[in-house]
């Protein structure tokens, strides 16, 4: 039996499949540390091959292939999403309303997570959704280019 599931085409992706199930829940869990861990986790995985990774562009792209697997039909992504007093860098909405949270996510580098939830606050991002859902999320995450660790 194991020697036909390892022939089928998705079984190599299933870490990649795991890890982003786990970071889904962590997040929608508001578990900050598993989700900073799951993300380094991304990060130094075969998954992303990226050059240079000191700019926004490159965080985002390692967080939205976190997330590849698990939002999966359940949830539309978005980038740049005109919200509030500005732009919201990563927005997952739910395709069922009411189904899941909206999840509202914003990036600092060398800087704080705490910096980055402050902004979606302070610029009301999720005013644009807050009719529209009951539950939003707001999430922060930061790179330290000089530790390279994400929180």
């Amino acid at each position: 039996m194991m020697g036909i599931i390892k022939q089928q085409e998705w079984y190599e992706r299933m870490e990649n499949i795991k890890r982003s199930e786990s970071l889904l829940k962590a997040i929608l869990e508001l578990d900050a540390t598993t989700v900073a861990t799951l993300i380094q986790d991304v990060h130094n995985s075969p998954a992303v091959a990226l050059l240079d990774y000191n700019d926004e562009e490159s965080l985002t792209y390692c967080v939205m292939t976190g997330l590849l697997w698990s939002t999966l039909g359940k949830y539309i992504s978005r980038r740049e999403e005109h919200a509030g007093k500005g732009r919201a860098d990563l927005v997952y909405e739910p395709t069922i309303k009411g189904t899941s949270p909206l999840i509202l996510i914003e990036f600092k580098y060398d800087d704080s997570a705490e910096k980055a939830i402050k902004q979606i606050k302070e610029k009301e991002y999720f005013k644009r959704y807050a009719g529209q859902y009951r539950n939003i999320i707001l999430v922060g995450i930061n790179y330290s280019t000089k530790t390279k660790d994400h929180q």
